[in-house]
């Protein structure tokens, strides 16, 4: 009788069971990752010869530097959805208050702007380290989304204006931080993999916390949302890069790589050195 008591509950209150099911699926994730990097399976040859490689003081940084990567995936692309499903919603239903024609406009250019600015960070990245690149982008991303959150409600321009530099500004991001990983971290398969799965579940988690607080909040929910996804990502790639100049880069030189790609990473790395010590 109790169990059909709960599982009524549950139909009945698809509130709670939908914040359940995020729960669930965030434990799984959350075990997998950590089983991952502090499972049993770190015994093996291939994470034993790197490991051995690391001073003992710095390992403990080597694992967080992997979990704090995959938190910086999972905010960037979990951001990236929510902002592309709701902007027009917002622009429509919210305060802006617009047509759907210029709502449409809205949704459009921030996804021309945000493939701009992937293209135009491709040749970027051939004369800027991937740390200065995000650097700055993250400094803009807490700025266009200031600006939304602040001014978008009753300035129409200000939406305008934001709308384009977050998409131009947010692009770059993603690929950025795996460039940046790869010189701390070895990017093999199962670290892509990881990352991936970190920006899927990003993308599910933030697309169903939007949609709720657009619900039941209102629309100006979406710009708090994208502001605190901005201070936060600010916040962890901070502690990220801390974490990562103490455990230090990678041996590229060691890596076998004698091809015109390894010099091209070695050079690569050594500017980054540069421009660490700068900061």
């Amino acid at each position: 009788m109790s169990s059909k008591f709960f599982f009524f509950f549950l139909a009945a209150n698809s509130f709670f069971f939908r914040l359940l099911l995020f729960h669930t699926i965030l434990k799984l994730s959350h075990s997998f990752f950590f089983s991952y990097f502090c499972g049993s399976h770190v015994s093996s040859p291939q994470i034993l010869a790197h490991m051995r490689g690391i001073d003992a003081d710095k390992r403990p940084c080597y694992v967080k530097n992997r979990v704090l990567k995959l938190v910086l995936f999972f905010y960037h692309s979990g951001a990236e959805r929510a902002y592309g499903k709701f902007i027009f919603a917002y622009s429509v239903e919210g305060p802006p208050h617009m047509s759907n024609q210029d709502g449409t406009v809205i949704e459009t250019l921030f996804w021309a702007l945000f493939t701009a600015g992937r293209g135009v960070s491709v040749i970027i990245s051939k004369f800027c380290p991937p740390l200065i690149m995000l650097i700055v982008d993250l400094i803009l991303n807490v700025a266009a989304t200031a600006i939304m959150t602040i001014l978008a409600d009753k300035h129409s321009a200000a939406l305008w204006f934001s709308n384009c530099l977050f998409g131009a500004v947010l692009s770059p991001l993603f690929p950025s931080c795996l460039a940046w990983a790869n010189f701390y971290i070895k990017m093999s398969a199962k670290i892509t993999a990881l990352a991936f799965t970190a920006a899927a579940v990003g993308s599910f988690g933030f697309s169903w916390l939007s949609g709720y607080l657009f619900e039941y909040k209102g629309p100006s929910s979406l710009m708090y949302l994208m502001l605190g996804y901005a201070v936060t990502a600010l916040s962890v790639f901070m502690v990220t890069f801390l974490v990562a100049k103490r455990k230090g880069q990678r041996d590229m030189h060691s890596s076998g790589m004698e091809d015109d790609q390894g010099k091209e990473e070695v050079e690569a790395a050594e500017k980054l050195k540069e421009a660490e010590e700068k900061v």
